[in-house]
């Protein structure tokens, strides 16, 4: 094997700031401790996704993000609830998070520690993605069907960076 890639699912609605017009498309966490090497293979993938493929691409290492509150009734289908609300703690106060893979046990650190290969996690939005036990479609089947695409293409290009 040349290196390890982990592809995974995260919850739509992640914007950097409450003034993005576009959600996160997909979030590249290098794990502990990467090296100068693993943050050029992000950065080349952020850069080519958005060039490319015209998505948003961060790496979680570097860049926190936000989400947008969750509206109950739409079990976290939604893009953004009607309110347009960020999520918060139980202060009020608005969260920035990471998701990067840099939990010890995370399979991007482990392997970095146990083997010689580059290693990378790519977190991509539900936008992105469909899975066969989804049972939210989309109003838009050609809408659906483009995302999905795009989503495979984005891995299609992460593999040839």
């Amino acid at each position: 094997y040349e290196r390890f890639f982990s592809v995974h699912g995260c919850a739509p609605s992640k914007v950097t700031s409450p003034l993005d017009e576009v959600e996160v498309h997909a979030i590249i966490g290098l794990g502990l401790n990467p090296g100068e090497a693993d943050f050029e293979r992000a950065e080349t993938l952020r850069k080519r996704a958005a060039q490319e493929l015209g998505l948003r691409v961060i790496t979680g290492n570097v860049q926190p993000h936000v989400d947008y509150a969750k509206n109950p009734e739409w079990d976290g289908h939604s893009f953004r609830d009607a309110t347009q609300r960020l999520a918060t703690d139980t202060q009020g106060q608005v969260v920035a998070k990471r998701v990067a893979a840099m939990m010890a046990n995370s399979t991007t650190t482990v392997m970095r520690e146990r083997t010689s290969l580059p290693s990378n996690q790519l977190e991509i939005s539900r936008s992105l993605r469909l899975l066969p036990t989804d049972t939210y479609r989309r109003p838009d089947p050609s809408a659906e069907k483009y995302g999905v695409y795009m989503g495979y293409q984005l891995c299609r290009l992460a593999t040839e960076v």
